[in-house]
């Protein structure tokens, strides 16, 4: 009886620790990087262009 006693009461305490974890994480829209490379038989060209920020 005391076992299924505290297998009850350690149930109730994980069930009730799961439904207080509701914290939302931010979300924070990453920047993407454009990156071109180019080759030729004589050059290799690589530019990186970041987008512009909106006030």
């Amino acid at each position: 009886m005391k076992k299924n006693l505290f297998l009850f009461a350690l149930l109730v305490m994980m069930v009730a620790g799961c439904k207080n974890r509701k914290e939302e994480i931010p979300v924070v829209p990453e920047q993407v990087n454009l990156q071109l490379t180019a080759y030729s038989n004589d050059y290799e060209v690589y530019a990186e262009a970041k987008p512009l920020q909106m006030p």
